[in-house]
């Protein structure tokens, strides 16, 4: 008798390691944020690795200056973008998105910029739809 319960917590034990241990969601989410007002903003979260790899495809050959020509005094951002892996702490991208006739300024985090043409940005806003 004692076996036999030995063999069945052994074997709890096993299937709960297991479980535990399978993940089938990806770890990379991309956040979406939309200003609800010029203080806050409301954020969205996906998994979805074509939207993922879109925004990380126009941004992965940009060319990032210091920012001089663009005042984003008094502007608020139409999106914030952030693509981060769920079990690490610092995020692969975090830019913010300000659209125009042309396509878009874009201010990343260490606040250097650059610029989108227009079906770049339209490649963004189409990603960028939750």
């Amino acid at each position: 008798m004692k076996v036999i319960i030995r063999l069945l917590l052994l074997l709890s034990l096993v299937v709960i390691i297991a479980g535990c241990t399978v993940n089938n969601s990806s770890d990379t989410i991309l956040s979406v944020g939309k200003a609800t007002n010029p203080h806050d903003a409301q954020f969205k979260n996906t998994n979805d690795s074509k939207k993922i790899k879109i925004i990380n495809d126009v941004f992965k050959e940009k060319k990032w200056s210091a920012n001089k020509e663009f005042d984003v005094r008094e502007k608020i951002p139409d999106l914030i973008l952030e693509i981060s892996k769920s079990n690490e702490g610092f995020s692969a991208l975090i830019v913010t998105v300000y659209f125009n006739e042309n396509g878009a300024d874009v201010i990343n985090f260490k606040g250097e910029h650059t610029v989108l043409n227009k079906e770049e940005a339209d490649r963004v806003k189409e990603a960028a739809s939750i």
